[in-house]
């Protein structure tokens, strides 16, 4: 039996930490987000806030395991743990619910713009990341059966059992930016999707032969996911459309005139546009998203495996 801490934090990364200029348009600073050149080109423009990438993993894992011994071995192990911040990492996990999302590592929107890092209601965007899962349960095991005390045929029966806390859902929305949506009142406000679980099983046949029993010839029969679960594992999370967004031009002043980006910005990283971006769906045809909080991520189906190996 083992018992292990693991704790990982990130407070600073190296991104293309961005701005909208004079110009309105987007510039980018290699840097740590909400600091050094960053922060001061930041404030030198009139914003108002910035935030600091935070990404802190803390795990206590307890393992029961039983070497292979009397034809039988198994490994039990439990994982409480916890997965807080605003940075999801190389790949954003933030963006997996979309089909055309940036996964592949170092692409994402992540501190591109200034309100970015914060939500509607004004507080950095801080809280439990899309893959934290509080609580996960595994246990494997197999067992060998020699044929008739055989030292060339044996068939190993194995299986897999996962139990998983659900992953965060968290409201996003399209703002400023129409290139990808962003956190909108707080991260798991939606509450977390179901309950995972998976069942796995392997036969293994293997055959030796040859001087010496020096070949193998293995045959494999894999089932993933034996019962055919179809467990929702996300929903669609935005709330309004990609092509028609309470832009920056969008959410006009009292007096008629439109929001700059600047003060777009501020007024979203205060919590001020929070009413306003809400009013602007609710009263602007074609705003709203009919998918928001509608299954949209399932379990894989059942897969069925067949192969054989030679081992030599």
């Amino acid at each position: 039996m083992r018992l292990r801490y693991t704790y990982k934090n990130v407070d600073e990364a190296v991104e293309d930490a961005g701005i909208v200029n004079s110009g309105g348009n987007e510039a980018y600073i290699i840097g740590n987000p909400g600091a050094g050149l960053h922060l001061e080109t930041l404030t030198a423009l009139g914003y108002q806030r910035s935030t600091r990438p935070k990404r802190r993993y803390d795990a206590l894992e307890v393992v029961l395991d039983k070497r292979f011994s009397n034809n039988w071995y198994f490994n039990a192990n439990y994982t409480f743990s916890r997965l807080h911040g605003n940075y999801t990492g190389l790949a954003s996990s933030d963006e997996a619910h979309l089909v055309d999302g940036r996964l592949s590592p170092g692409v994402s929107r992540a501190f591109d713009l200034p309100f970015i890092g914060f939500t509607a209601e004004g507080q950095p965007d801080n809280g439990p990341l899309p893959t934290d899962r509080p609580h996960v349960f595994n246990i494997y095991g197999a067992y060998v059966f020699d044929w008739m005390g055989s030292k060339s045929n044996s068939t190993e029966l194995a299986a897999f059992q996962t139990i998983a806390s659900g992953t965060p859902m968290t409201t996003s929305i399209y703002c400023q930016s129409g290139v990808t949506p962003q956190i909108f009142y707080h991260r798991c406000d939606l509450g977390r999707s179901d309950t995972f679980t998976q069942t796995d099983f392997n036969v293994t046949h293997r055959y030796k032969f040859g001087a010496d029993d020096r070949f193998t010839l293995a045959f494999d029969l894999n089932f993933l996911n034996l019962w055919d679960q179809a467990t929702v594992t996300g929903i669609y999370p935005t709330m309004n459309t990609a092509t028609s967004r309470p832009s920056a031009s969008g959410i006009a002043l009292s007096g008629g005139s439109a929001l700059s980006d600047r003060d777009y910005a501020n007024g979203y990283t205060s919590g001020a546009l929070l009413n306003r971006i809400l009013n602007h769906i609710a009263t602007v045809p074609n705003q709203k998203d009919n998918r928001y909080k509608l299954p949209q991520l399932y379990q894989s189906p059942r897969v069925v495996r067949f192969g054989f190996r030679l081992l030599f």
